[in-house]
């Protein structure tokens, strides 16, 4: 298997794309369990209900403050594995 050299920003990209799946699935585990929809999840984080279903769809061009992402962790009882 050849070796594979990422510059710092492609590994920082990746570590984000991880994180956004990391979040859009612990979300759509959350909608399943709780029975909310993304208008609920927008309501409580103070989130518009097309950037809750850009998430769950894992999109990663979704910006948003830092402190609104923690508060969808949260939510979501996500994990950081890294």
């Amino acid at each position: 298997m050849p070796r594979v050299c990422l510059t710092e920003a492609q590994r920082a990209a990746a570590r984000y794309k991880d994180r956004i799946n990391r979040l859009a699935d612990g979300l759509t585990v959350y909608k399943r369990r709780s029975g909310k929809t993304n208008e609920d999840i927008a309501r409580a984080t103070g989130v518009g209900t097309v950037a809750i279903g850009r998430l769950i769809s894992g999109d990663i061009t979704v910006r948003m403050p830092l402190e609104t992402y923690w508060r969808l962790e949260e939510l979501a009882k996500v994990k950081d594995e890294g």
